[in-house]
């Protein structure tokens, strides 16, 4: 029994192996074929769409670029506008530990604004 199962077992791989054979040559066929009845305009198109992602790759790129430098001018623009706050609140008569803790700066930061700006 146990030699005829294993008979049964090669036979299948064998059949199994000359399917897939044949499977790979007739997509090599149908490719060649598709290659060689392709027609002008379907090259141009596949040109066209090529350019077209790599020109959407592109603008990707810049619009990171773009939202990265806006992304530093907020936050250049949010330091300067705690600076003036600071000057604001020290004109004011503000103490430091009051401006600090209002502006999320240290005390250290508001002393130097103090001198910088006096």
């Amino acid at each position: 029994m146990i030699p005829f199962l294993i008979i049964i077992g090669l036979l299948l791989i064998f059949i199994n192996y000359r399917a897939l054979k044949k499977d790979s040559t007739k997509f090599k066929i149908q490719l060649n074929n598709r290659e060689n009845n392709m027609s002008e305009f379907q090259i141009e198109l596949g040109q066209i769409r090529k350019d077209f992602s790599e020109k959407i790759a592109e603008i990707e790129i810049e619009i990171d670029e773009l939202k990265n430098s806006i992304e530093k001018k907020d936050l250049h623009n949010n330091n300067i506008s705690k600076i003036e706050k600071a000057k604001y609140m020290i004109s004011d008569g503000y103490n430091k530990e009051e401006i600090a803790k209002t502006l999320g700066l240290s005390k250290g930061e508001i002393s130097l604004i103090k001198d910088l700006y006096k």
